[in-house]
Parts: structure tokens; sequence; C-alpha cells
């Protein structure tokens, strides 16, 4: 891990000459209790632990080059592990005809999972019920590798993304094809995702997500339904929840009900946390889930560098 901070500090010496650079990323680490498990202290309780790479540049002709590189940091902080930038690692050109990205990264459809979550997807999300199973990627991650994707400029609120990657990802999912629309304007977001690949046993799962934000001024609003067939069970489920901010904190529950198929049938999910801002770049978190009876508490601090 030293090492490599070592390394991308260098980079940054040597690429802010040319371009617009920096290193950052998020530290988490708190309290955890799941089930009948012994507590632990651990990295990403609440968010992913991760480091960030990113840079801009200006291309000329109204074009605007970028890449961007993102890896998860592990959960035993005895280590700090560090295995590469497995989130997103992308490059992009963007001007007035959209954008386009070229590399390893987050899919429409798990963009529209993220934005059927009050909880914003992490840890103390209801979302374990199996409302996420559609939000596999090409490599079951969620991102999207060897991908290709285009990004159009808002149109009078209006977005819509397509995404292919004709080779397989790390678990040989083979021409994955994703699209998704959304529309934010106003205090109204809504948001729709469609994804298809093959896999190495030849079947075509297809998923479908599609969420709606709405933001009343003291509250916020959010619900969400996903299905996905994976060939040989098709699951479907919701997940409803409310965001209260409270100045720069909030509170945020969710509720989550998914029909997995097959012999898990249905399971119901609840949780709730309390994010509290401590100074620029720092919060503290409490909270709680309930998915299939088992209960998770925890707490900590989220450092943003």
């Amino acid at each position: 891990m030293k090492k490599t901070l070592i390394a991308l500090a260098a980079i940054a010496a040597v690429g802010s000459a040319s371009a617009q650079f920096a290193v950052g990323g998020k530290l988490d680490v708190g309290y955890s209790k799941a089930g009948s498990a012994d507590a632990s202290v651990k990295s990403g309780v609440w968010e992913t632990s991760r480091l960030i790479v990113k840079g801009d540049t200006d291309l000329g002709s109204g074009l605007k080059g970028s890449a961007y590189l993102e890896g998860g940091i592990g959960g035993d902080l005895s280590t700090a592990s560090f295995s590469g930038f497995g989130r997103q690692a992308f490059v992009s050109v963007a001007g007035s005809f959209g954008k386009i990205d070229a590399g390893s990264m987050w899919s429409p459809v798990d963009t529209a999972v993220w934005y059927a979550d009050a909880m914003e997807y992490n840890g103390f999300s209801a979302m374990g019920t199996g409302f996420y199973n559609a939000d596999t990627g090409n490599n079951a991650q969620g991102n999207v590798s060897g991908s290709i994707q285009y990004t159009t400029p808002d149109m009078s609120g209006v977005t819509v993304q397509l995404i292919a990657a004709p080779g397989g990802g790390t678990t040989a999912y083979q021409n994955y094809m994703g699209g998704g629309v959304n529309y934010a304007k106003g205090p109204l977001n809504i948001n729709v995702a469609m994804q298809t690949y093959k896999t190495a046993a030849s079947a075509t799962p297809t998923a479908t997500v599609a969420t709606v934000q709405y933001n009343m001024g003291a509250a916020t609003l959010i619900g969400g339904y996903a299905s996905n067939d994976t060939g040989t069970v098709k699951q479907s489920g919701f997940n409803v929840g409310v965001k209260v901010p409270m100045g720069a904190d909030y509170i945020a529950a969710s509720y989550s009900s998914y029909d997995n198929g097959g012999t898990t049938g249905t399971l119901t999910g609840f949780g709730v946390n309390y994010i509290k801002a401590m100074g620029k770049t720092t919060v503290g978190y409490l909270g709680y889930k309930s998915v299939n009876s088992v209960n998770t508490t925890g707490g900590g601090l989220r450092y943003n560098f």
C-alpha cells in the first residue's frame, strides 16, 4: 500500500505539468456487529474505503479528456490491502456531443439501483433482500469491464446512456449490452435501466430497474422496482425509503421486499442510519439493518482525503 501511494505521488508530480491531476479517496472505519458473528472494527462498515486517481485535460476544439481510477481498500486494517483499481478504470472524451467512456465503469443498472435506495446502497441498506441481484455488470460486481459507454448531453432534463462490452468480464459474461434513461428536473428524478448478456452456460439473463425520487423539501421520498431473469429463475421486488435532511446532517430509512425465486422465496429487510457532518471532510454515522431476521448494528467515521 505504501509503495502504491509513493508511485501515485510520483505520477502526480510528473502529470501535473500537462494536466489537472489529483489523488484522493475515502477511508471508512467503524464498529460492526452482524447477527451471531463476533463484533469487529474494520474498514467499509458504511461505505467502501477506496483510493481514487483522476485527471483531466483540454484537448482543444471544445473537447475535454479525462481519466479515472478507483480501487477498494480491504476491510483488514492490519494490512489495509489494496488489490488494484477494480472498481472503475476508464478514460473519457466529452464535448457538445455528450461523453464517451472506455474501460471499466459502473453500469446504468448499477446507477439505477443506487437511485432506488434512500440509504445510498451502503452497509446498512435493506437491499440485502436480493434487490441488488440485478446489479451484476459483466463480472458480478456491478461494473462492466472492457466496455464503451456513450452518454448524451442533457436534453431538457433527460440523459440517455448506452453501454456495450463485446468481450467477457471476470466471470465470463459475454456480449454485455445495457442502457438507461434518466430524467432530473426540479424535485423529480426518474431513472430506468436495462441490461442483458450471455453466460458461459449460454443463458441470456436480463434485468430491469426503475426508480423515482421526489424532493418535498422537508424530505425526499424514494422508491424502486427491480426484476431479474437469470435464465433459470425469475426474481422481482421493490425498495421504498425516505431521506430527511437536518441541516448538514440527515436520517435515512428504507424497506425492501424481494422474491428471489426458487427455494429462497421472498425476503424482507429494513434499514436506518444517521449521518452527522463533522467538518468539511469527515462524517460520523450510526446504522441498523435487519434483513431476513439477521440484525446488524454499527457506527464509525468516514474521512474524505
